[in-house]
């Protein structure tokens, strides 16, 4: 009998250190990158990305403002983002990418969809650093006044960034905080 209390402790004591030890090999894996087609996760690191996936994020890339607007059962997001540099440079060798904006369940639940259509993101190779694109969605039925306070307040949106392909290759979830976001003494944001 006592055999077997011991032979249960021991088994228990090395069940607990291979649950440890799993645990910390899942914390250093790296967040998901979503493929647009599956919408599974999908586990991916910076360094296997290459040219603009592997630097589209800050300070590479800030949103400066975002706008919302209502006209026409269409709902607009005027999105003014900048690159630094660095990501510039890359660009003129590869400067397809596009923006898609996905909707928090509240925001869905209004409009009835899950996310805005594809827009095209700007680049021009003349050296300048400061876009704009306006990324749309069409609407059911008018919105209310209180409807569309809400859309406007909601800080809980998420920018999809599409290559080529339009594949999803990078998430910031909550990006209107972006806007604030100073490098060097903000915090990371929540990127994907």
């Amino acid at each position: 009998m006592k055999s077997l209390i011991i032979l249960l402790i021991i088994s228990s004591l090395i069940g607990c250190s291979n649950s440890t030890s799993t645990h910390e090999n899942n914390s250093s894996n790296p967040p998901p990158v979503i493929n647009e087609e599956s919408k599974s996760p999908e586990k991916s690191n910076h360094d296997n990305l290459e040219g603009i996936e592997k630097k589209f994020f800050p300070p590479n890339f800030q949103v400066t403002e975002i706008v919302i607007s209502y006209k026409d059962k269409t709902l607009l997001f005027n999105l003014k983002y900048t690159f630094n540099l660095e990501l510039y440079q890359i660009l003129k060798n590869s400067n397809e990418y596009s923006f898609m904006i996905g909707f928090p369940q509240e925001i869905e639940n209004i409009i009835g969809v899950s996310a805005t259509s594809i827009a095209e993101g700007q680049f021009e190779s003349n050296g300048r650093l400061n876009y704009e694109t306006t990324i749309k969605t069409s609407v059911e039925k008018e919105l209310t006044t209180e409807q569309l306070k809400l859309i406007k307040n909601n800080m809980d949106y998420k920018l999809f960034v599409l290559n080529k392909e339009n594949k999803i290759f990078q998430i910031f979830e909550g990006f209107r905080y972006m806007t604030d976001y100073e490098e060097g003494i903000s915090n990371e944001l929540n990127v994907k």
